[in-house]
């Protein structure tokens, strides 16, 4: 029968040759495969890196971009000041052709169904 002492000799050498087999086990199938791994991941960050650089490149010329865009609002402005201006001059025009019918009439240079016909629309 084996005594505690045996028992013990048997569980040191056990875990002796536990220990170097996972140790060989690592050194030899686990942490190659690891440093494979690794070297995967530092090719990704490499190509993640020249992205980044990409995207700040684009970010520039976004921001340029948007800098020279106008808004909405802005051409709302324009286009409600536009309107303005050629409707005061399309009624300015109206008030010089007015006055040159009147001036004509009188003048005799055209007749009153001439004068009436300026007006109509």
């Amino acid at each position: 029968m084996l005594t505690k002492k045996d028992l013990e000799l048997i569980r040191g050498v056990v875990k002796e040759e536990v220990i170097e087999s996972v140790g060989t086990l690592l050194d030899e199938m686990i942490l190659p495969r690891f440093n494979e791994i690794d070297a995967k991941f530092e090719k990704i960050d490499t190509r993640l890196d020249g992205i980044d650089a990409r995207l700040d490149k684009h970010d520039l010329r976004f921001d340029k971009i948007e800098s020279r865009m106008v808004t909405k609002d802005y051409l709302d402005d324009k286009f409600a000041d536009f309107k303005a201006e050629l409707a005061d001059t399309g009624s300015k025009a109206e008030q010089h052709v007015k006055r040159l019918a009147v001036t004509l009439q009188k003048n005799g240079a055209i007749t009153t169904t001439q004068f009436r016909q300026v007006f109509e629309t």
